[in-house]
C-alpha cells in the first residue's frame, strides 16, 4: 500500500517536467492532470493525518479540469499545486536512516548509500543550507538530482569584447587589466574592472560585491555574461562570472547552456548549480538504472545517470531533449508500477 511520502515523491518529478514542457498536459503519458488526480485521490483516501488528507483532496480538486484549461490557468494551478505538495512534505515525519529506493533496478551498479545520503553531508551544504533545501522537498542526494531546472539561459555563444552589442546580454572571454572598488555611501559599494581580449576592452561593474576585488587580480582570466549598457562608456553590469583557464567543459555558470532552478530564500543559483554539479561528478555509476540495456537500446535511451547529467548541464538543445524524453519515460514507468501495486493490493483483499 502506498503512503503519503511515496505519493508526494512520485508527484514531484512530473510537476517539474510539466512546468518545463510549457504546461502542455504532457509530462506523463495519458495526461499530467489525470496523473495528479489519480495519485492525489489515493492520498486523500489514506488513513492517518487528516491535514495531509485534506491537502491531497485539495490537490485532486485543483486538477479536475486541468486538461481543458488554458496555459495561463494551468501555470497558476501548477504553482498552487506545488505549494500544496510542499505543505504535505513539511508535515511528513523525517525519514529513518536507511535506503531510500526510487525504482526497481535493472542492470546497474548498486547505488549503496549514494542516493539516500542526507543532503547536509554533501560538499558545500551543511545543516543550515540543508534546512533551506528541505523547504523545496530536497532532503537527500536523490531529491537533489531530481530537482530539475525550471528553464535554461543560453550563454553558450562567446563573442569578442568589441562585438558585444549594447542592450543585449553577451558572454565574453577576457582578462582583468585593472580593478578598483570604493564605498559610495553607506550600504553601497561599487567595484569596477577593466577587462580585455584581443579585440578591445570593456568595463565590468558590480554593486555590493566587494569580496570580488580579492578574486579578480590583474591577469585573472574570466568568462563573463551580462547586459551590455552605456554609462560613460560601454560596460557589463553585474555580470555572472567564472574564473577560467580551464577547459570549457568545466564551465557551469557561463559559456554554455546554463540551468536556472526554483529556489527558496537564502539560496542562490550559483551555489545550487555548484552543489548539483559536484554531486553529479561524484555519482560514478551509483544512480539507479531501472531499464535493462536491451530495452534502452531498443528505445534509443541513454542511461539514467547520463540523462540526469544532461538535464542539468546539457551540451546542446538535443541533449536536453533526449534527457527529457528518458526521464519522462521513467516517471511514466513509476506511475504504472504504482497502479499495478494498487491493483494487486485490491485483488488480495477480495474474498
Amino acid at each position: 500500500m502506498v503512503d503519503a511520502r511515496e505519493i508526494a515523491g512520485k508527484l514531484q518529478g512530473p510537476f517539474r517536467l510539466e512546468e518545463r514542457s510549457g504546461f502542455k498536459d504532457s509530462a506523463v503519458v495519458g495526461g499530467f492532470g489525470a496523473f495528479v488526480r489519480e495519485l492525489a485521490g489515493q492520498g486523500a483516501g489514506l488513513e492517518g493525518n487528516s491535514d495531509i488528507r485534506s491537502r491531497f483532496e485539495e490537490l485532486a480538486g485543483l486538477f479536475s479540469s486541468y486538461c481543458s484549461a488554458d496555459p495561463d490557468r494551468r501555470k497558476e494551478d501548477l504553482g498552487r499545486g506545488r505549494e500544496i505538495l510542499e505543505d504535505v512534505i513539511s508535515m511528513l515525519a523525517p525519514l529513518p536512516a536507511g535506503p531510500h529506493p526510487r525504482a526497481p533496478q535493472g542492470d546497474r551498479v548498486p547505488a549503496g548509500r549514494f542516493m539516500s545520503k542526507d543532503v547536509q553531508y554533501l560538499k558545500g551544504v551543511g545543516p543550515d543550507r540543508a534546512r533551506l533545501l528541505a523547504r523545496m522537498g530536497v532532503s537527500n542526494t536523490e531529491d537533489l538530482l531530481y530537482h530539475f531546472p525550471r528553464r535554461y539561459d543560453d550563454r553558450s555563444r562567446i563573442v569578442p569584447v568589441a562585438d558585444a552589442p549594447e542592450g543585449e546580454v553577451s558572454c565574453v572571454r577576457c582578462r582583468v587589466r585593472s580593478i578598483s572598488g570604493w564605498q559610495v555611501r553607506r550600504g553601497m559599494h561599487i567595484l569596477k574592472a577593466r577587462v580585455e581580449d584581443a579585440s578591445g576592452s570593456i568595463e565590468a561593474v558590480w554593486f555590493n560585491q566587494p569580496y570580488l576585488e580579492k578574486q579578480f587580480q590583474p591577469g585573472t582570466e574570466l568568462v563573463m555574461s551580462g547586459p551590455v549598457e552605456r554609462f560613460r562608456g560601454r560596460q557589463l553590469t553585474n555580470p555572472v562570472y567564472e574564473i577560467t583557464g580551464k577547459d570549457d567543459e568545466d564551465l557551469i555558470h557561463t559559456g554554455r547552456i546554463v540551468p536556472v532552478y526554483r529556489l527558496t530564500e537564502g539560496l542562490t543559483q550559483r551555489w545550487l548549480r555548484g552543489v548539483i554539479r559536484r554531486t553529479l561528478d561524484a555519482s560514478g555509476g551509483q544512480v539507479p538504472e531501472p531499464l535493462p540495456a536491451a530495452l534502452r537500446a531498443r528505445l534509443g535511451f541513454t542511461q539514467a545517470e547520463d540523462a540526469l547529467k544532461s538535464i542539468h548541464f546539457p551540451g546542446s538543445e538535443d541533449d536536453c531533449g533526449d534527457a527529457y524524453r528518458r526521464l519522462v519515460f521513467d516517471e511514466f514507468l513509476l506511475f504504472q508500477l504504482i497502479m499495478a501495486r494498487r491493483r494487486a493490493a485490491v485483488s488480495e483483499r477480495r474474498p
